[in-house]
């Protein structure tokens, strides 16, 4: 069995998973905990490939993009999640595969396509592990799209639709912990440590 606990920060793009799986990782270090960070997509070919596709790429259609992320969730578990629990006392992934159905459902233009697309994704997930905590990070769509504009540089109404599509298709689980984004970047660093403190 896994020695590891397994922690994994979701939620929509730009809501700042990626800034407090950081942050805590150099906390968790800072404490002497043995962590290791494992990011979105995975430092190989697979993960490489994936998030060209993902971030350049937008003529894929619906079950092309699904296939294509499953493919990168797979290699990711079996290149670092899974020896990163037999390593670690923790793992932290930025982002986790609970978050491909309300993206590709927001994508489906039938109710055969979302029924497909979650078929496929639920069979797929049965190889992940549950993690030990799921922090989900939410904030304003108006927050999120003043920092997508911050890092592009640009205002888009696409982009605004796209999340407020996928938050419609998200399930807000029970055993999530909900984390009000939308706080100082600190103050939430800092309850999602305690958090994570209290079950190691």
């Amino acid at each position: 069995m896994p020695k590891g606990k397994l922690i994994a920060l979701t939620g929509v793009s730009k809501v700042g998973k990626s800034t407090q799986a950081k942050l805590l990782y150099e906390n968790l270090i800072n404490k002497g905990v043995n962590a290791v960070l494992v990011r979105e997509f995975s430092n190989s070919f697979v993960g490489r490939s994936l998030e060209h596709i993902i971030k350049e790429n937008n003529s894929l259609n619906v079950f092309s993009e699904t296939l294509q992320i499953l493919s990168g969730n797979v290699d990711r578990l079996y290149r670092h999640i899974l020896p990163g629990l037999d390593a670690y006392e923790v793992v932290i992934c930025d982002t986790y595969n609970n978050m491909i159905i309300p993206y590709q459902l927001s994508r489906a233009e039938t109710i055969e396509e979302k029924c497909l697309i979650t078929e496929i994704v639920h069979k797929v997930n049965e190889l992940f592990p549950q993690p030990d905590l799921i922090f989900y990070l939410t904030a304003s769509i108006d927050v999120i799209c003043d920092r997508f504009s911050k890092d592009t540089g640009r205002r888009s109404e696409k982009f605004r639709t796209f999340i407020e599509n996928v938050l419609n298709e998200v399930q807000i689980k029970s055993d999530y912990v909900v984390i009000d984004a939308n706080k100082n970047v600190n103050e939430v660093a800092s309850y999602i440590l305690k958090e994570v403190m209290k079950i190691l």
